[in-house]
């Protein structure tokens, strides 16, 4: 369990860089898109949002969350959304100590071993996740989670933009059964299946769940003291 430190707040570290940036046919096209998401995330997330996502180096961001359930829904719903633009992004998400004031209004002039960390994290190239944890004081919890997000990340990417976009509008509705999704889209249940099943939507989702599970059992284990 995370300890509360006096002057200090543990938070849930959300961090990530678009892949590939550099080549990009249209940058300003880019920039735009992704100022856009961002925003998203931020309006979407608000109440759990301890210190906003916060473009800081062009392509890359950060941001900081109350929970690990809430930073990690944050971090998929930005990867999620500009995978449907066709741009790939890495992310991570850690939880520390922030050694500095919590800033409410942008993610940046803090500083904190949790943010280095992540950092470091995010930093690691050669790796071809894009899902990272940064858990520096559970490091076994940090394999397995990061093994989970591989298995993600390979799913990911072998889908086609179909695919992609039917699992996107699944995830967003649970709540509806396939049959109306699939009216709403103009095509049958069956062909709904169909797509679903050739993107490997139940392990995807499986996975997914997974994740969301082991991340909210942590945030019981956890004193949260990212307050602003």
């Amino acid at each position: 369990m995370v300890q509360k430190m006096p002057g200090k707040a543990t938070c849930a570290i959300s961090m990530g860089d678009l892949v590939h940036s550099t080549a990009h046919a249209n940058p300003n096209e880019l920039h735009l898109l992704f100022n856009k998401i961002v925003n998203q995330a931020n309006q979407r997330f608000a109440e759990s949002i301890a210190s906003p996502l916060t473009i800081t180096l062009g392509d890359e961001f950060q941001g900081l969350s109350t929970s690990l359930g809430r930073g990690f829904a944050l971090n998929h719903f930005v990867r999620m959304s500009l995978l449907l633009e066709g741009v790939s992004t890495r992310l991570v998400l850690g939880i520390g100590a922030i050694d500095t004031a919590v800033n409410p209004k942008n993610a940046w002039n803090m500083m904190g071993e949790g943010l280095s960390k992540a950092r470091d994290k995010l930093n690691a190239k050669k790796s071809f996740n894009c899902y990272r944890f940064s858990f520096p004081e559970h490091a076994q919890l940090e394999r397995l989670l990061d093994s989970v997000g591989k298995s993600m990340t390979k799913v990911e990417t072998d889908w086609t933009k179909t695919q992609m976009e039917y699992v996107a509008r699944k995830l967003s509705q649970p709540e509806k059964p396939i049959s109306l999704i699939a009216n709403k889209i103009g095509i049958s249940k069956n062909t709904m299946y169909k797509v679903l099943r050739s993107a490997s939507s139940d392990f995807y989702e499986g996975q997914l769940k997974t994740i969301n599970e082991v991340l909210q059992t942590e945030d019981k284990k956890r004193v949260t003291t990212c307050n602003t």
